[in-house]
């Protein structure tokens, strides 16, 4: 009873911690909690997948994709079974973000309305919320405004069922709204609107001492006032950004809004007004966004895997993302079972995981395999 105290506190406070943006802190806490739930009762357990969903958050957030999505892959059936609808969120959020990295947007969308089902099955309001903004965001970006505007539709819906007559927990419902729907009017170029609802949105998630929410809102809120052509107020918004965001240990937050990000990084990076720690993180920040552009020209990871894979690997892989056993891929293949065992194993090498539950979740982020 102690240790799975202990271990729920350590959950809290992580979370809290994450909130304000110290991820160094709270993956502190997570992995102390991981370590409870290993010795107690097994690193096989819901009690050890809750701590290593909110760890691979941070992973992600550093910009550590890979290893984030390690961490939740073969666990997100025992993450979804548990009752901490944190642990839920942040796993659906590294499996999305990764697949929206990839390129693959129809895997990210297939996770997403998985999530926003779970939510409402569950009555999880913050789960659905968060999943249709995530949707919304997609949509918005692909250039498919009117299916984004359905998502802001949704939100509302969810606002008025989950009122939040002062600061808690279902704030984030209302928030997730909000933003959805200053994206969208900034969209349909509204953008003295949509700064006016980013404006109170950033009051609110100061009273809330929601520094992660509020990082979200200032960067929406720099890329519009560069847009109508305050350029002064937009650099010296995102320089902070940049600084909370670098001495916080954030990064992946300023990639994955894409051009609206990379050019206000440029902006400030043109300033020259930098300390070398910040300027090193602009730096990398650079580089990645140029290389992110050029994998979505070229989406050469998915393409050389792709051609690296052999057409029985594929097919194998195929059947065993349909939750076939090896011995049932070797009858419906008229092979061998170890013939089986030998090819998973090319393929593992071939995609740089470990586990059955690892490849079929990489081959689908990437699109090489497709199920229903």
């Amino acid at each position: 009873m102690a240790a799975r105290d202990d271990k729920a506190r350590r959950e809290d406070k992580g979370i809290a911690e994450f909130r304000q943006i110290r991820l160094a802190a709270a993956e502190a806490h997570y992995r102390e909690g991981l370590r409870i739930a290993e010795q107690y009762v097994g690193s096989n357990s819901v009690a050890a997948a809750l701590p290593a969903s909110l760890i691979a958050r941070i992973l992600y957030e550093q910009g550590r994709l890979d290893e984030a999505e390690a961490l939740v892959i073969d666990r997100l059936p025992l993450i979804s079974s548990a009752t901490m609808l944190d642990c839920v969120r942040s796993a659906y959020f590294v499996l999305v973000r990764t697949a929206t990295a990839r390129m693959n947007f129809g895997r990210a969308h297939t996770l997403l309305e998985r999530a926003e089902n779970h939510g409402i099955a569950r009555d999880w309001g913050r789960l659905t919320s968060a999943a249709t903004a995530e949707q919304a965001r997609l949509h918005f970006n692909e250039g498919r405004v009117d299916e984004g505007a359905a998502c802001v539709d949704r939100l509302e819906r969810l606002a008025q069922k989950y009122p939040a007559s002062r600061l808690c927990a279902w704030s984030e419902i209302q928030w997730d709204y909000k933003l959805a729907q200053a994206h969208l009017l900034a969209q349909r170029e509204r953008p003295e609107e949509a700064m006016s609802i980013l404006r109170e949105l950033q009051r609110q998630t100061e009273a809330a001492q929601h520094r992660y929410f509020l990082i979200r809102v200032e960067i929406r809120l720099s890329a519009l006032q560069l847009r109508v052509g305050k350029a002064a107020e937009a650099m010296n918004r995102f320089g902070r950004i940049l600084a909370a965001c670098a001495g916080g240990g954030l990064y992946q937050i300023i990639l994955d809004e894409g051009s609206i990000t990379s050019n206000l990084v440029q902006v400030v990076r043109q300033s020259g007004s930098m300390s070398p720690h910040l300027m090193s993180y602009v730096d990398r920040l650079v580089a990645d966004s140029q290389k992110a552009r050029q994998d979505r020209l070229v989406p050469t990871f998915r393409a050389q895997a792709l051609q690296a894979l052999s057409t029985r690997e594929t097919a194998i892989l195929t059947l065993i993302a349909q939750g076939l056993s090896n011995k049932e891929v070797a009858r419906g293949l008229d092979i061998g079972p170890e013939t089986v065992k030998s090819h998973l194993k090319s393929v593992f090498t071939k995609l740089g995981v470990e586990r059955r539950a690892q490849a079929v979740s990489r081959a689908q982020t990437m699109g090489l395999v497709i199920t229903q």
